[in-house]
């Protein structure tokens, strides 16, 4: 006996067109990175400047904080994201978005004062950054 919950993709396909929607198969998968960057977003469709909504580029940059891959650091810059990004301005938000492509380790290093900040990263968001301390959220 069948569980009546569970939908086969040709019946749950049928269902969607009977209800008017255009269905392509094709769009239902999407591959690996391919054309699209880790945050969905391809280099030419990344929106920037003027044509991005100041709050639209602040959500895409607080996602992005969230899920860089090593989890301590999606914690940390998570957080951090969470409490400055936005009060941010577009020029901080300039900068922070070049700190988005740095390296963990490197940004870990700074962090944590292992290694001495170069000049060319010295800024007002990498050293909110330093100055920032993590507190565990309820839940996490």
């Amino acid at each position: 006996m069948r569980c009546p919950r569970v939908f086969r993709f040709a019946s749950a396909q049928s269902a969607v067109q009977d209800a008017g929607v255009d269905v392509n198969r094709s769009a239902l998968y999407l591959p690996g990175p391919g054309p699209l960057g880790v945050d969905g977003m391809s280099d030419e469709n990344t929106p920037s400047g003027s044509s991005e909504s100041l709050e639209n580029r602040r959500k895409r940059l607080i996602f992005r904080s969230w899920h860089r891959g090593m989890r301590e650091m999606d914690l940390l810059i998570g957080s951090f994201a969470d409490a400055h990004v936005p009060e941010f301005d577009h020029e901080q938000l300039d900068r922070y978005e070049a700190l988005l492509e740095l390296s963990d380790p490197d940004l870990y290093n700074w962090y944590a004062g292992r290694e001495p900040l170069p000049a060319e990263h010295d800024n007002d968001v990498m050293r909110l950054l330093i100055q920032f301390r993590y507190t565990p959220r309820m839940g996490s």
